[in-house]
């Protein structure tokens, strides 16, 4: 069983995406009850959204949230069946409706590390902005920020969900006319620790010279 699993997981590091499900399928055909069963199955899903079957992969991502529910892996489930949800909102919006919902689950899931939380919190408002619910958006892009900022060794990943959220809400801000708040936007991320801090600093800078009379 860990040989197959392995050679599934060699399999999908080589892009090798249809062979990798071959091994995950044996693996649960042969061993039902391995320990492994849960990582199997978000393994699965994972490789068959690769292969763009996002209908299958969702599948895989229910079975993972139905029969291990209290599991790292249910949690990491709910996630990527909102992006597989996400991904065909895109020909059917609806599934945008659908995609909340999963993120709004892992969002409340108990013990989701802080990084799972503010992706969540991202991804929310972004199914929020694809479903015309701008103002809705963009407090859940700024509570993302401000849980950030609360943080007091926020881990590296969050700070990719805390850049993209600040960013997502300061595009907001500009393409409403409101040029102060997202100066203002982009000051935290330009006075914050990020990779980004320097990109936002340019967006002060270009902000400053467009509307030069508001500063």
């Amino acid at each position: 069983a860990d040989a197959l699993f392995w050679a599934g997981r060699a399999a999908a590091a080589r892009r090798a995406y249809l062979a990798a499900n071959e091994h995950y399928n044996a693996l649960m055909a042969r061993y039902a009850d391995h320990p492994r069963l849960a990582e199997t199955l978000l393994a699965q899903g994972d490789v068959l959204s690769e292969l763009g079957q996002f209908p299958a992969a969702i599948l895989a991502f229910n079975e993972v949230i139905v029969k291990f529910p209290q599991q790292p892996e249910a949690m990491m489930a709910w996630g990527r069946k909102g992006d597989c949800q996400y991904t065909l909102g895109q020909e059917n919006p609806a599934r945008y409706e659908e995609a909340l919902l999963s993120y709004r689950t892992l969002l409340d899931f108990a013990g989701a590390p802080v990084d799972l939380r503010l992706q969540a919190g991202f991804k929310i408002g972004r199914c929020l902005e694809k479903m015309g619910r701008s103002a809705a958006a963009l407090d859940r892009y700024m509570e993302v920020v401000y849980s950030y900022l609360q943080e007091v060794r926020p881990p590296a990943e969050a700070t990719v969900w805390f850049t993209r959220s600040a960013f997502a809400a300061a595009a907001l801000q500009e393409r409403a006319g409101r040029w102060k708040e997202a100066f203002g936007i982009y000051r935290r991320v330009a006075d914050s620790d990020a990779p980004a801090a320097p990109e936002a600093g340019d967006r002060m800078e270009r902000i400053r010279t467009e509307h030069w009379v508001l500063f």
